[in-house]
């Protein structure tokens, strides 16, 4: 294109073709993967492909590949085979170095481009805590020294019945990840989980560290229902939940309850200093009438207790109060009706009741929710 410009004289287009040339992409493309471990013990296939705007092998071309360190001597010539007229797939030999290589291609003895591949290794020199509780949640810290870091680095921990993947930060020489919840060896002080990364989060090296597990007695918890369990309803959806959490977690809780606590809060503080004094780490109040009389005057008393009262005021640094948010679906419940009386009566205003349970903040956020659903159709 160049040539025929300059035939006719425009030599501003001839120089403009001339540098595009010498600025065209490499005709490889990438690589997949486009890095590997040092501590491979066998070859490994690399797939390359080329851009299909500038490129595409023919049987009769000569290809040859090479791979190279610029920072070292060394260049080894590569086996490999054509997948496609723009796939080729390469043999890696294991490598011992780390670093930054290149792998060339070259046709019909012309160099064609080549494409950067990376040797990485991982080198654990320590890790802290030594030790952690088999619950699980603690922050482990891997020491070292770490070449590269891939899109979502892996830590691995086995033992004798679990084997556990987690995500995990990479830094220039750090790994941190939290450690997952381990089932403990029966009949044993403690265990020992092996260690083991993929900085790329595929291929793992073991660290040759292990963290030693201590296994945590099961947490006791109490339940304070205000209702029968069999009631179908509130004590009934909280008591499945009890349930769930006891299935789930079966080897690291056991759980408590007692029915039909009303708005009695000498009962509540009764039940919690029963469960206290057997060395229970929860205790669940479970609803507005265990009020904060009640649930706090218990949480004051039993500091080393954790408190947590659905639909409950008071916020305590061992006594958490919690509901869901029911505040959504009275919304939707509110739009539903804003729509009814759309549909009923159009152009005139219109009245919609609301009945309420209580007068406390929840059911209040309730009232305004189902309020403003409404009003959203319905102005």
């Amino acid at each position: 294109q160049a040539a025929t410009a300059l035939m006719r004289s425009d030599l501003g287009l001839a120089l403009a073709m001339v540098c595009l040339a010498a600025a065209a992409p490499f005709d490889v493309w990438r690589a997949e993967p486009n890095s590997l471990p040092t501590y491979l013990k066998n070859d490994t296939t690399v797939f390359f492909h080329m851009r299909a705007d500038t490129f595409s092998f023919s049987d009769s071309s000569d290809v040859v590949w090479f791979l190279f360190f610029k920072q070292f001597d060394g260049l080894w010539r590569l086996s490999g085979q054509k997948i496609s007229n723009r796939t080729y797939a390469l043999i890696i030999p294991p490598m011992e170095r780390a670093g930054s290589a290149m792998i060339q291609l070259n046709v019909d003895k012309q160099k064609r481009g080549e494409i950067a591949f990376s040797f990485y290794d991982i080198t654990v020199t320590g890790i802290h805590p030594t030790a952690a509780g088999s619950v699980g949640h603690v922050l482990l810290t891997l020491m070292g020294s770490f070449t590269f870091a891939g899109n979502a680095p892996l830590v691995q921990f086995v033992t004798k019945s679990d084997v556990v993947t987690v995500l995990a930060t990479v830094g220039p020489d750090t790994i941190t990840t939290k450690v997952p919840v381990l089932s403990p060896e029966p009949g044993s002080s403690h265990f020992n989980a092996t260690i083991s990364v993929a900085l790329d989060g595929k291929i793992f090296k073991c660290t040759g560290h292990n963290l030693v597990l201590i296994p945590t007695p099961p947490l006791k918890v109490g339940f304070i229902f205000v209702g029968k369990i069999q009631d179908l309803g509130w004590t009934y959806a909280q008591n499945n939940a009890r349930h769930l959490v006891g299935s789930k977690l079966r080897e690291y809780i056991t759980t408590e309850y007692v029915e039909s606590i009303h708005s009695d809060n000498e009962a509540v503080v009764k039940q919690a200093t029963v469960w206290a004094e057997r060395g229970f780490d929860i205790i669940v109040t479970s609803w507005t009438g265990h009020n904060d009389h009640g649930t706090v005057t218990a949480a004051r008393m039993f500091p080393k207790v954790k408190f947590i009262h659905c639909a409950g005021l008071i916020p305590l640094e061992n006594l958490c109060p919690v509901y869901a948010r029911l505040f959504q679906t009275r919304y939707l419940s509110g739009v539903v009706a804003g729509h009814t009386l759309w549909e009923l009566a159009p152009e005139k205003k219109a009245t919609i009741g609301y009945i309420a349970a209580f007068r406390n903040p929840e059911v209040i956020r309730g009232l305004n929710a189902f309020a403003l659903g409404g009003l959203s159709v319905h102005p």
